[in-house]
């Protein structure tokens, strides 16, 4: 195979062991398994903690679906059956995350459509397959049935309830077959949590309670590490894992059950995890696939830390650190890429970094399409698509991502820097974070060092980026010359300026108050930017970037600092080089080569 490309070995490789492990997996389901046990009925209902949006009950009243940032109406077919609609559609609609809407609503119509839509599923999708049967989806379809039992089942005549129940004995079942292909999976773990409500919720499962709550103790065993985090690395499953443990951590309690083994101290490890990945103005920062601030969510579940931990300062299992002084929070991501297995949302940010002061965001990163067209998908993932460094406009990891490695792995391909190193130091003046990755050791025989400190007053910021050559400044793999940029997306909110020098950068707030960029080493430049947060749909941004070149300034330095007034002789210049998306267009991948 020597003679194969790099990245064709990297898949082959790949290929193997998820054929290897597939193949175990279905040895082990012994799908389909017999008869399902349909339960009599619910004993506990657990409590839903997602806030939920009524005047969504009135858009589906008059037969308007808008979910995943998608509007169809299905006019005389069924939701269920619109099967020229987007798949990221099709999955939201089969998940009934929606369900919490029209109880929301409160009204006897939104009762009785709420019974229909149920009633319409079951009897137009029993074929199991299809996105509606994705064990996420259908985790979610359950967990949300379960949540909205009381509110839809009022007033509903006995053969609903008969068909309800035995729909749920065999989604149960359904997810309990499909725990041994998906046991190290993020959709395990989902499908590991929706089973033990079934079981826990119901009378009629409980010869099934010791395997349910093994399979969810292997899971969460396997899938969380020791700083609280999931495997994946993404920022939102820590908010997912708290929405759904919790509640379910509440129903062993009603039930006077034993929980499984690690529900509650996982429960207690997220919630430093999660303080650490917050910005000033409450929502989640932007890495690894995160592109909700979800405020409100968030609001919720940490009323219910009754032991109000502390914010972690470095996660050092997830890579990632925190940085916080006065009203500045700096996030910076500190980890290494996953594997297509543990992740189907990893991103080429190593080293990247986010900053808010209060409750402003200043310097972000662009977030994640995640159901947006596969141009916008792939450059997301892209270093550039993050306040990081790129060299010859090739991403720090390659993210093999497509309809290809969906068929295959479940999901995008990463293969990203073999080593990440880091250390946070905390003193009276600040706070200092050194991080270097080799991401670019093999293409280009140098590794990136990125060190920021923040004074304690959290007004003063200065950075420096080295490109170092391990070998020795005499070795072959220094010769020529790379271009690279590092980038600094603003977010949208912010307001850019460059000097009529060229020498700074003016950032005015929406508070109006003012922050100047100035950097060393680098020629300073204005580009067009986007950012995707809470739907699909981009938001037009600007980004600063700093241009050099390896032979000449392998080091630039950079600073942001607070100002009390913004000087005059300032204007607005917008670099042209780069087109929307982020030097997305006609890639394949996102190391930014066609």
């Amino acid at each position: 195979m020597s003679q194969v490309p790099a990245r064709t070995q990297d898949i082959a490789r790949a290929l193997l062991a998820e054929t290897s492990r597939s193949a175990s997996g279905l040895l082990q389901s012994g799908l389909p398994l017999g008869r399902s046990v349909a339960p009599k009925a619910l004993i506990v209902t657990p409590m839903p903690l997602r806030e939920a949006n009524p005047d969504r009950a009135h858009e589906i009243y008059q037969g308007q679906f808008s979910l995943a940032g998608v509007k169809i109406e299905p006019g005389a077919r069924s939701p269920f059956l619109v099967h020229d609609a987007p798949a990221h559609w099709r999955r939201a609609v089969a998940s009934f995350s929606w369900l919490g809407d029209l109880s929301a609503a409160g009204s006897e119509l939104s009762r009785v459509q709420a019974r229909c839509l149920i009633s319409d599923w079951m009897t137009c999708d029993k074929r199991r397959h299809g996105p509606g049967w994705e064990v996420p989806i259908v985790s979610q379809r359950l967990i949300s049935w379960l949540n909205q039992a009381p509110f839809y089942l009022t007033g509903a005549n006995g053969d609903f309830h008969s068909r309800l129940m035995a729909s749920i004995g065999r989604q149960a079942r359904y997810l309990a077959a499909a725990m041994a292909q998906h046991s190290s999976t993020w959709a395990g773990l989902c499908g590991a949590i929706a089973y033990n409500y079934a079981v826990v919720c119901t009378d009629g499962l409980e010869r099934q309670l010791a395997r349910a709550a093994e399979t969810l103790s292997r899971a969460l065993h396997s899938q969380i590490l020791p700083d609280g985090g999931h495997i994946s690395r993404n920022p939102a499953h820590v908010i997912d894992l708290l929405e759904m443990l919790l509640p379910l951590k509440h129903c062993f309690v009603e039930r006077d059950l034993e929980p499984p083994d690690g529900l509650i101290t996982t429960i207690d490890r997220l919630f430093p995890l999660l303080r650490l990945f917050l910005h000033g103005d409450g929502g989640l920062a932007f890495f690894n696939g995160a592109s909700e601030t979800r405020r409100r969510l968030i609001a919720t579940l940490l009323a219910e830390d009754v032991e109000r931990a502390k914010s972690l300062n470095c996660a050092r299992q997830s890579g990632y650190t925190r940085l916080a002084q006065g009203k500045t929070v700096i996030i910076a991501d500190t980890g290494t890429a996953r594997s297509a297995r543990a992740s189907d949302s990893a991103h080429a940010g190593a080293l990247a970094f986010e900053m808010s002061h209060g409750t402003q965001r200043i310097i972000v990163n662009c977030g994640h399409a995640a159901q947006g067209p596969d141009e916008w998908r792939v450059a997301t993932r892209a270093t550039a698509a993050h306040s990081a460094l790129v060299i010859s406009e090739r991403s720090s990891a390659r993210v093999f991502d497509g309809p290809l490695t969906d068929t295959l792995f479940g999901g995008p391909l990463t293969f990203g820097p073999a080593s990440v190193t880091s250390q946070l130091q905390m003193s009276q003046a600040g706070g200092f974070l050194s991080a270097a990755h080799d991401g670019y050791l093999k293409p280009f025989g140098l590794t990136h060092h990125r060190e920021i400190y923040l004074a304690s007053s959290g007004t003063d910021i200065r950075g420096e980026d080295r490109l170092v050559n391990p070998a020795g400044e005499g070795s072959g793999k220094r010769a020529g010359s790379h271009p690279f940029a590092i980038h600094f997306h603003l977010h949208p909110s912010v307001k850019a300026t460059l000097s009529k020098d060229s020498n700074s950068v003016l950032l005015m707030l929406p508070d109006k108050s003012g922050w100047r960029f100035s950097a060393r080493g680098a020629l300073i430049t204005l580009d067009e930017s986007v950012y995707f947060v809470d739907r699909d749909v981009p938001h037009r941004t600007v980004q600063i970037v700093l241009f050099a070149e390896t032979s000449r300034t392998p080091m630039v330095q950079w600073a942001l600092k607070m100002i009390e007034k913004a000087g005059g002789g300032t204007r607005r210049q917008t670099h042209k080089t780069t087109r929307l998306p982020l030097r997305g267009g006609g890639m394949n991948e996102s190391t930014g080569q066609r």
